[in-house]
């Protein structure tokens, strides 16, 4: 039998790491080591963010991701936009170590709206951090 507790805390220890090693999050930590004074899973993975870890045996939205890999073209950042019946609440799911690769993408895509003459300086300094 599973012990759901310790799965959930060995859910909570894998992203702190991933969150350490691609968010650029060296003092991320679990919430678990606060005693109660946060309601965050994970703490300081990202300034002003509340993350809540999910370890379960299947998420029916990862067929969504297999679809946007396989349809993802070379270079092409595969993301899933989804919601729930009529909801307004959108989600955005994409691979956790891509989150730096979204985020200079968004980043240069703002600039180039609003500042042209900026993106390419932009994109030299941001984009020899990604990995």
């Amino acid at each position: 039998m599973v012990n759901s507790r310790a799965k959930g805390q060995r859910g909570e220890r894998q992203a702190r790491d991933l969150c350490r090693e691609f968010w650029h999050a060296p003092e991320c930590e679990r919430a678990g080591q606060t005693n109660g004074k946060v309601t965050a899973d994970i703490i300081r993975a990202l300034p002003n963010a509340s993350v809540e870890v999910k370890n379960v045996a299947a998420i029916g939205a990862f067929k969504y991701m297999e679809q946007a890999m396989r349809d993802a073209r070379p270079g092409e950042l595969p993301v899933v936009m989804m919601r729930q019946g009529k909801s307004p609440l959108w989600l955005v799911m994409l691979e956790a170590t891509k989150l730096e690769q979204l985020v200079v993408r968004f980043l240069r895509a703002m600039y180039l709206a609003k500042s042209p003459e900026y993106v390419d300086k932009f994109v030299s300094d941001a984009l020899h951090t990604v990995k």
